[in-house]
């Protein structure tokens, strides 16, 4: 399974990491406590076990899916 991390560091990176930040437009709805960002800088190939040992904090709504999934094919990772 490939993961991004989500951060809400957004301002204090340059402007060409932010470039591939993606904003999470409904982060309250996901269940995020603040404005946050997927970091499309890496990505991680974990093992299934291994990303749902841990409870998540929230998830991605379906309206963000689908947009970061168009975010993704517009730098090219898709």
């Amino acid at each position: 399974m490939i993961v991004f991390k989500i951060t809400s560091q957004y301002s204090n990176k340059s402007d060409f990491i932010q470039r591939l930040y993606y904003p999470i437009k409904q982060w309250q709805l996901a269940g995020l406590n603040e404005p946050s960002y997927v970091d499309t800088h890496r990505a991680y190939a974990l093992t299934r076990e291994r990303v749902f040992a841990h409870r998540p904090i929230g998830e991605l709504t379906l309206l963000d899916v689908v947009n970061l999934s168009t975010f993704l094919k517009q730098q090219h990772f898709l």
